[in-house]
């Protein structure tokens, strides 16, 4: 299908903005006790589910992309195509980003290893890409944290009707010094992904949840968008590796 079968009825400056290089982007930080609220319709019923969980933990920033990925009509990109490249999490390693405060590009994870569960610390390596599609995988991995120090995350994939759902949640409490910033399950990611006539449709939802007073400690829109687009970054280049 197309990406106005997938997102009809969009806006003209949302259209426009979700097929530039950078995409639409929308941050929302909560002020007092409204709850945040995406703009767009996600693009499938599955999606639309994993967006409720994601609003159901009553995150303190919400924040929304959606991009338009040019790939030539000629090249291929299945759901097989696009698990293997989501299950190469060692390259999430070593991904940057500029960091305000030491003035310089700074790598958000030193360290990506899958481990067996989020109790174990045994790392285990990325399997070889998978012949078949699996119907649900999850995935624990542990990550050194340039901001949380040493991390524990959740992900897992789910296959849509045209596409496929991807969703990181950190297992075990984010913290700075010795200072809970993010408590279990508080930090949620959500990215669909489709190849569509144009290309490849990538729409993220990530909201955090952290009490008042940390929050306001913590520009959390862009705290939230650094850490989006690094991810992003990942999961580009692993999709177009994956093209053939």
């Amino acid at each position: 299908r197309g990406f106005d079968e997938a997102f009809p009825a969009l806006d003209g400056k949302v259209r426009a903005a979700a097929q530039s290089p950078e995409g639409f982007y929308r941050a929302l930080e909560r002020g007092g006790r409204e709850k945040l609220r995406p703009l767009l319709a996600a693009p499938s019923a599955a999606c639309a589910a994993e967006v409720d969980l994601v609003l159901q933990k009553e995150p303190a920033a919400l924040l929304e992309m959606l991009l338009l990925i040019p790939l030539d009509k000629t090249k291929t990109l299945s759901t097989l195509d696009i698990y293997n490249a989501l299950g190469k999490t060692r390259a999430l390693a070593g991904r940057q980003y500029y960091s305000h405060r030491r003035k310089k590009l700074t790598p958000l994870f030193e360290e990506v290893s899958r481990v067996i569960s989020a109790e174990s610390s045994k790392k285990i390596p990325d399997p070889p890409p998978a012949d078949t599609l699996p119907a649900h995988e999850s995935i624990y991995f542990l990550v050194d944290d340039v901001n949380f120090g040493n991390c524990s995350y959740l992900s897992e994939f789910t296959p849509d009707v045209f596409g496929i759902n991807y969703k990181l949640m950190n297992v075990k409490k984010l913290s700075f010094y010795i200072f809970t910033v993010i408590k279990p399950q508080q930090l949620q990611i959500r990215f669909y992904i489709e190849r569509v006539n144009e290309g490849i449709l990538l729409y993220a939802l990530m909201g955090i949840t952290m009490e008042d007073a940390a929050a306001s400690r913590v520009n959390l829109p862009s705290a939230a968008k650094k850490r989006l687009d690094v991810i992003k970054g990942w999961i580009i280049d692993g999709l177009l590796a994956e093209a053939g």
